[in-house]
Protein backbone atom coordinates (compact mmCIF):
# COMPACT_ATOMS: atom_id res chain seq x y z
CA UNK A 1 0.00 0.00 0.00
CA UNK A 2 1.30 3.45 -0.87
CA UNK A 3 0.60 6.29 1.52
CA UNK A 4 0.80 9.83 0.18
CA UNK A 5 0.89 11.28 3.72
CA UNK A 6 4.10 9.40 4.66
CA UNK A 7 2.58 8.37 8.03
CA UNK A 8 2.62 4.71 7.15
CA UNK A 9 5.71 2.95 8.45
CA UNK A 10 5.61 -0.80 7.89
CA UNK A 11 7.73 -2.24 10.67
CA UNK A 12 7.49 -5.94 11.51
CA UNK A 13 5.46 -5.53 14.69
CA UNK A 14 2.98 -8.25 15.56
CA UNK A 15 0.23 -5.63 15.62
CA UNK A 16 0.98 -4.26 12.13
CA UNK A 17 -2.40 -4.73 10.48
CA UNK A 18 -5.22 -2.71 8.97
CA UNK A 19 -8.76 -2.50 10.33
CA UNK A 20 -11.53 -1.55 7.89
CA UNK A 21 -14.69 0.15 9.14
CA UNK A 22 -17.57 -2.35 8.63
CA UNK A 23 -19.86 0.39 7.30
CA UNK A 24 -17.37 2.41 5.24
CA UNK A 25 -14.77 0.54 3.19
CA UNK A 26 -12.84 3.77 2.62
CA UNK A 27 -12.26 4.30 6.35
CA UNK A 28 -9.17 2.30 7.33
CA UNK A 29 -7.38 2.33 10.68
CA UNK A 30 -3.81 1.26 11.39
CA UNK A 31 -2.71 0.61 14.97
CA UNK A 32 0.89 1.79 15.38
CA UNK A 33 2.73 4.25 17.64
CA UNK A 34 -0.14 6.65 17.08
CA UNK A 35 -3.50 5.38 15.84
CA UNK A 36 -3.69 6.25 12.14
CA UNK A 37 -6.85 6.64 10.07
CA UNK A 38 -7.53 6.96 6.36
CA UNK A 39 -10.85 8.18 4.96
CA UNK A 40 -9.85 7.66 1.33
CA UNK A 41 -9.26 3.93 1.17
CA UNK A 42 -5.63 4.08 2.31
CA UNK A 43 -4.27 6.66 -0.11
CA UNK A 44 -3.27 8.84 2.85
CA UNK A 45 -3.42 8.57 6.63
CA UNK A 46 -3.61 11.03 9.50
CA UNK A 47 -3.10 10.69 13.24
CA UNK A 48 -6.32 10.32 15.22
CA UNK A 49 -4.86 9.74 18.69
CA UNK A 50 -2.70 12.74 19.48
CA UNK A 51 -3.61 12.85 23.18
CA UNK A 52 -3.00 9.15 23.85
CA UNK A 53 0.21 7.81 25.34
CA UNK A 54 2.02 4.69 24.20
CA UNK A 55 1.30 2.64 21.14
CA UNK A 56 -1.81 0.96 19.81
CA UNK A 57 -1.81 -2.81 19.39
CA UNK A 58 -5.41 -3.42 18.37
CA UNK A 59 -8.67 -1.76 17.50
CA UNK A 60 -12.26 -2.92 17.77
CA UNK A 61 -15.10 -1.22 15.92
CA UNK A 62 -18.63 -1.69 17.20
CA UNK A 63 -20.51 -2.68 14.00
CA UNK A 64 -23.86 -1.05 14.92
CA UNK A 65 -22.23 2.28 15.87
CA UNK A 66 -18.82 2.73 14.18
CA UNK A 67 -18.26 6.32 15.29
CA UNK A 68 -14.92 7.94 16.08
CA UNK A 69 -13.54 11.43 16.42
Amino acid sequence: MLDASQYMVWRPFYFAHLVVDPKDENKVFKPDGPLLVSVNGGRSFSVTSESAHGDFHDLWIDPPTPTWS
